[in-house]
């Protein structure tokens, strides 16, 4: 990997937060824990926003809809359910809660059809859970796993199936049954849960996104019925830990957002194509099929560190249009603790372009806590702290990031290094170039957003960018920081 000067030395206000990020360009096998930030206490989150597994996120009317498998909630007011569970809002940032949905299907035929797939007649553990949702001429589409147990290799018994509505508001699901079976892909190596459903760019064609560890599958679906007309083609692998993953259309190609699953330090990185079912490339040139063999490294979402924060567990993610942007719906655990809940959160989910001739997706560092408004020039300028998104296998990106100093004259100072700097108002991309890694340039997205971290009255205001670094290919993904306060 390629080398880079050694970082200057530094030190960090308790406001800035830490992303690994070593003194060489590639990724540290173990960055070790952390020693000196303070002892993490998880946020007390909204019970709306707890309990959230599987999120797939759809707006109808100016009202967002959460559909999600039940992660345990059995609270006094919302008994547990063998159902999906559905919240809404109005504004992406304050949730409610409201209840569940095809709570019938595993009594009705599901949990049958499993006995028959499996041969056990004492088959226990049987859920419903990891959805997909989409808009589909004049009905919704809210497509289903229902499996044994958490066990998604390939040897446990499970179906898609999925139900029909005209609205979501005051919705009448009308289930429509199984679609595909652990028994009708035999002998193809995939796996019938964690759909995803999406068109072709001219939304002639439909296809589900589907599979679990052994690997993600595309197969073209009838447009009447969703049963699928074709052979399952295999997009991306990567060894036993292929998780509930997501294809999203942008700028007319197709962005496979890849869950590499191990646990509360599940993370996702990306790849794209022109084609439905591929080959999804990502920014290394890498093709998703391929990375059973190699580190996943175009990581745009992690488990990090923050001063004063940590998330982790991301192992799923769906994306809506607010109208304005892209949306990003995700769950996570607070202190990338197992024993935590799942948490809902919403993000800005930017777009940068790339010398490769398409965009490199951008998840902004913060949870969205409504529109802070536009950044300035002038704002810019100040300390940041830089980070990468390194690959760690059982722990966060923990380190205290590298500290740069942009400065008024629109330079920008990284110990004894300098390069220069320049800012887009119109399109709140910040770009500039570390002479002190051979001249590598970086753009960014910049977000002005308020500190949901913080246990102030009143939160704290800061920059986040995240964007990427278009000379690094290994891992390009980049987030940085700056306090407004």
């Amino acid at each position: 990997m390629k080398k880079s000067l050694l970082t200057a030395l530094f030190a960090l206000t308790a406001l800035l937060w830490g992303l690994s990020c070593t003194q060489e360009h590639g990724y540290d096998p173990d960055p070790g824990p952390n020693t000196d930030e303070p002892v993490y206490e998880p946020p007390t989150s909204p019970l709306a926003m707890k309990n959230v597994e599987d999120p797939r996120i759809a707006e109808e009317d100016g009202v967002y809809w959460v559909f999600s498998s039940n992660a345990n909630m059995n609270d006094t007011d919302y008994p547990y359910e063998a159902g999906l569970m559905v919240r809404k809002s109005d504004n992406l940032v304050d949730f409610s809660i409201q209840g569940y949905v095809l709570s019938d299907v595993i009594d009705s035929w599901a949990k049958a059809k499993l006995v028959e797939l499996s041969g056990d007649p004492s088959l226990s553990g049987i859920r419903i859970c990891r959805p997909a949702i989409a808009k589909v001429g004049g009905e919704w589409r809210l497509y289903y796993t229902v499996n044994a147990g958490t066990d998604l290799t390939g040897d446990a018994p499970s179906v898609i199936g999925y139900a029909t509505s005209p609205t979501l508001d005051n919705a009448e699901w009308s289930d429509q049954g199984q679609i595909l079976g652990s028994a009708s892909l035999a002998g193809t190596g995939a796996i019938a849960a964690n759909p995803c459903f999406f068109t072709s760019i001219d939304e002639t064609k439909h296809y589900l996104l589907y599979g679990g560890s052994i690997g993600l599958y595309v197969t073209e679906l009838g447009t009447a019925d969703s049963k699928p007309t074709g052979s399952p083609t295999l997009v991306a692998q990567q060894g036993d830990r292929t998780g509930c993953s997501y294809i999203h259309k942008h700028n007319n190609r197709f962005y496979l957002f890849l869950c590499f699953e191990h646990g509360a330090y599940s993370d996702f990185f990306m790849a794209q194509s022109l084609n439905p079912a591929g080959p999804f490339i990502d920014y290394s040139d890498d093709d998703a099929r391929n990375v059973a063999t190699t580190f996943p490294e175009n990581r745009i979402l992690t488990p990090y560190q923050f001063w004063g924060s940590k998330w982790g567990g991301f192992n799923s993610l769906s994306v809506v249009w607010s109208g304005t942007r892209d949306m990003l719906a995700v769950n996570c655990k607070p202190g990338a603790d197992a024993a935590q809940p799942y948490t809902l959160q919403i993000r800005y989910l930017d777009w940068v372009s790339t010398p490769k001739g398409w965009d490199f997706p951008a998840v902004c560092p913060e949870p969205y806590a409504g529109d802070q408004g536009a950044v300035t020039d002038s704002e810019i300028v100040g300390t940041w702290g830089y980070g990468t998104l390194w690959y760690v296998w059982d722990n966060v990106n923990n380190t205290k990031l590298d500290a740069m100093n942009f400065g008024a004259d629109h330079v920008v100072t990284y110990g004894d290094a300098t390069g220069n700097w320049d800012f887009d108002e119109t399109t709140s991309t910040l770009h500039f170039v570390a002479t002190w890694w051979g001249s590598e340039h970086i753009y960014l997205k910049v977000n002005r957003v308020k500190d949901t971290d913080s246990t102030a009255e009143e939160l704290p205001e800061n920059l986040v960018a995240a964007g990427f670094n278009a000379n690094f290919n290994q891992h390009p993904g980049v987030w940085m920081k700056k306090s407004l306060e």
